[in-house]
């Protein structure tokens, strides 16, 4: 529409944008929803939403079990900003994760 911004993420789930990350890194693949959880984004509550899913390493003929979280996109602005990181299954990283979104800043 004349005079109005599209932006495609405004609408998509955590789900659309989790397909979208495997769409774009081909070495992420079989995510499955395994929880959601509010998180702080730019002062906003959002969800947050943790697949479990594989990443094959680079030049090796290995799977390495990751978890990967997604968030629901918050407006800024004009922009829409949203927040994903993985880590292996191993490690316990959440916490890093809940640190990483909480700690975006858009700068406007």
């Amino acid at each position: 529409m004349l005079g109005q911004t599209f932006n495609p993420v405004e609408d998509m789930s955590t789900d659309d944008l989790a397909a979208k990350v495997q769409q774009r890194y081909d070495r992420i693949e079989n995510l499955d929803r395994e929880s959601s959880r509010d998180v702080a984004l730019l002062g906003e509550t959002t969800a947050a939403t943790r697949y479990a899913g594989e990443a094959r390493l680079v030049d090796a003929d290995a799977t390495v079990d990751v978890y990967v979280t997604v968030t629901e996109p918050v407006e800024s602005g004009s922009d829409f900003v949203l927040a994903f990181g993985g880590y292996p299954q191993v490690l316990d990283e959440q916490g890093s994760i809940t640190a990483m979104i909480e700690g975006v800043d858009h700068g406007e």
